[in-house]
């Protein structure tokens, strides 16, 4: 190992202990609870679209068509397993057909 290498490591641990140890502080300051928790609510939904939007896009039209169905089955049922259902039922469909097309990354 390389002394940069170490030094790398050590710089990311020290940044990782120091997230935790800022975490830890915040949390102990009942002035910030109620804000926290209202940021604390939004962030499963900013992972989740961190996740589907590239997946999306680079699935091109099939995504989109999955996507949208996803989202439609999803307001009319307010049922998640049929919504996820619907939106794999589209992605299978145009991949056994090969139908696929993908805008920004062709997958050959």
């Amino acid at each position: 190992m390389t002394g940069k290498s170490l030094i790398i490591i050590l710089g990311m641990s020290f940044a990782t202990y120091a997230t935790r140890i800022a975490g830890f502080w915040l949390a102990g300051h009942k002035s910030y609870r109620a804000k926290l928790e209202r940021w604390f609510r939004h962030i499963p939904g900013t992972v989740l679209i961190a996740m589907i939007v590239p997946e999306t896009l680079s699935s091109g039209l099939t995504g989109l068509l999955a996507l949208f169905a996803t989202i439609i089955v999803m307001k009319r049922t307010h049922n998640l397993l049929l919504a996820m259902g619907a939106g794999m039922t589209v992605i299978a469909t145009f991949r056994l057909t090969g139908l696929s097309c993908s805008l920004i990354n062709p997958h050959p």
